[in-house]
């Protein structure tokens, strides 16, 4: 794998760089649409296609022409999706990109031949370049086209051009090694900008990345978007993740990478037998600006289109998955990168998701969709609980994960716990298993045990525990007469609410938990309360309105430390872990 600068390749040919909307760091944000498509494909040792060719061919040529008419500058589609046929009847009518738009299209297979003849055919409209490979009837390309306008250096004339890089690294463990077996492997990497005036823009095919060095990584992360486009059944395996790591291992926050694979539940056939792969669709945008916009009302606005906000602390960096659903997303950006922009106006907040689409068959059509986000499912089981948890959750998702993590006194040992980068619902480890609860479209078994717990000791709570007098404290007698869940930053370590305007805390650990560590939680979540106090009488009242419940090993429900600050013969005020104070 080498990377060549693509101002290079076009001086060759005698064009002029282009000036790419998306790749000139000023304060002016970028339009962004991406297309994760459904998959019913077939591979075979030509390659691999869409099933219902005229299907594919309708649907990516609407999506194209809706870019062209919205004058979006930066448009991707993954690896093997777009229809050759469709990229030949944009050029021919002459419905490609505008100035300034770069269009990054993971194509189907083709043979060398074709794609020359291709490069032929329409010579008068568009001018191909690509690597010289070696012709061979047997083997298949795997290319990536970027189209893209720029000038002849000599005469000033606009000139479509059509840069086509191919993978340069098979898949290994597919079905019969066949991209092993049957693709021509490229060299080349292009690179556009990468200058004091521009941002640089890579990509990656698939497994690409298995051959990415730390060399690479150095040449390319600097003031870059890298994008990889996928056909990947499992994008979170070990090794396609560690080129992220290579990525983004250095303190600058001038990188980001933005993940573009196929939607949910890919159907692949090959050799007559058809597979579902019951993959997550792994369309994710990484990044980390100092001005991350990670205030709630950002993220509740790209949860309900269809982004959803995890943070991963072994990268340091933002992590926005995007809806598995068959889908094109418009979102408007901010530049990875700034130059000579005035302080004020230099805050990278990050992408904002403006709509997603879904395909209508009936008008054959790219139409506004709302995102399913599957929460729905998972609130059938929260029982008693589940018109107070869906109200919080449709108010603000995060709210939601709050009291959940909260009830189930899953607090990280911070009194900052509430935070969307402490939270643990919305912390992502370096395997990127998706826990969000009000986020549930992974499948991993760590995802579907981690929520179902939460609602559960939710329900729990709510049906076993609030309503039965005899477990509750005289300090929390008033939730009989009712009882709302209820999240402010304003008093973060409380998740209950009276109608008459008190709050409480109460927590359910479930089974297998001694007294000591029910003990421990209380401690813990009593000094939260003590720092989050704004005078001694709101102090007093929040400890005595804790109350930490369990189950011991005889299956009886205990409440922990049952007196605990409401006895008069010790302190009810003071930091409960202070080992110097007098008890």
């Amino acid at each position: 794998m080498q990377i060549v600068k693509t101002d290079d390749i076009l001086n060759n040919a005698g064009l002029a760089s282009p000036q790419l909307r998306a790749l000139i760091p000023n304060e002016a944000n970028y339009s962004v649409m991406l297309l994760q498509p459904n998959g019913d494909l077939e591979a075979d040792a030509n390659g691999v296609r869409h099933r219902n060719a005229p299907l594919a061919i309708q649907q990516f040529s609407s999506f194209l022409a809706d870019v062209r008419q919205g004058s979006i500058d930066l448009v991707i589609t993954p690896e093997y999706s777009t229809p050759w046929n469709a990229i030949r009847d944009i050029i021919t009518s002459d419905r490609g990109p505008g100035e300034g738009a770069l269009w990054c299209l993971g194509c189907e297979s083709v043979k060398y031949a074709e794609l020359e003849q291709l490069k032929q055919d329409l010579s008068a409209l568009a001018l191909f370049l690509y690597e010289p490979l070696q012709p061979d009837a047997q083997r298949f390309l795997n290319p990536l086209l970027y189209l893209f306008r720029t000038t002849n250096r000599h005469t000033g004339a606009s000139c479509l051009v059509a840069l086509v890089q191919f993978k340069t690294f098979p898949m290994a463990g597919d079905n019969d090694h066949f991209e092993i077996n049957g693709m021509a492997r490229g060299s080349t990497i292009y690179a556009f900008g990468g200058t004091d005036e521009q941002i640089r823009l890579v990509s990656l095919i698939c497994s690409d990345v298995l051959d990415f060095t730390d060399p690479h990584a150095a040449q390319i992360y600097d003031r870059a978007i890298v994008l990889h486009i996928q056909l990947n059944p499992k994008p979170r395996q070990t090794q396609f993740r560690q080129y992220r790591s290579k990525l983004f291992r250095t303190k600058d926050d001038v990188t980001e990478l933005l993940c573009v694979n196929w939607a949910k539940d890919v159907n692949m056939t090959f050799k007559g037998a058809s597979t579902c792969w019951h993959n997550v669709a792994g369309t994710v945008w990484y990044l980390r600006p100092r001005d991350f916009d990670g205030r709630d009302p950002a993220l509740v606005s790209n949860h309900r289109g269809g982004m959803y906000y995890t943070w991963c602390p072994s990268l340091r960096t933002h992590v926005m998955f995007f809806n598995c659903a068959p889908a094109a997303f418009l979102l408007t950006a901010t530049k990875v990168f700034h130059r000579n922009v005035v302080a004020v106006q230099s805050r990278r907040i990050g992408p904002r998701l403006t709509t997603m689409f879904g395909w209508d068959a009936t008008s054959a059509r790219w139409v506004p969709a709302a995102p399913d986000d599957n929460f729905a499912a998972l609130l059938s089981s929260s029982g008693a609980a589940l018109t107070e948890l869906q109200s919080l959750a449709s108010n603000n998702p995060f709210n939601a994960e709050r009291v959940l993590a909260l009830s189930a006194g899953q607090l990280g040992g911070k009194d900052r716990w509430h935070d969307v980068q402490e939270l643990d619902s919305c912390t992502i480890l370096e395997c990127e298993t998706i826990r969000r609860v009000t986020f549930c479209q992974d499948s991993e078994p760590d995802a579907l045990q981690f929520r179902q717990q939460r609602v559960n000791r939710l329900r729990r709570l709510w049906e076993e525990i609030l309503p039965v007098a005899v477990h509750l404290p005289t300090s929390l007698i008033d939730l009989q007469v009712g009882k709302t869940l209820a999240w402010t930053p304003d008093a973060p370590h409380q998740n209950l609410l009276t109608p008459s305007g008190k709050r409480a805390t109460a927590i359910y650990l479930g089974e297998d938990v001694t007294v000591d560590q029910a003990m421990n939680v209380k401690t813990e979540v009593a000094e939260y309360l003590r720092r989050a106090s704004r005078d001694h009488d709101h102090e007093v009242e929040s400890k005595q309105r804790l109350a930490v419940w369990f189950r011991n090993g005889n299956g009886t429900i205990e409440l922990a430390g049952r007196d605990q600050y409401i006895r008069f013969d010790e302190p009810r005020t003071g930091s409960p872990v202070d080992v110097a104070r007098t008890t």
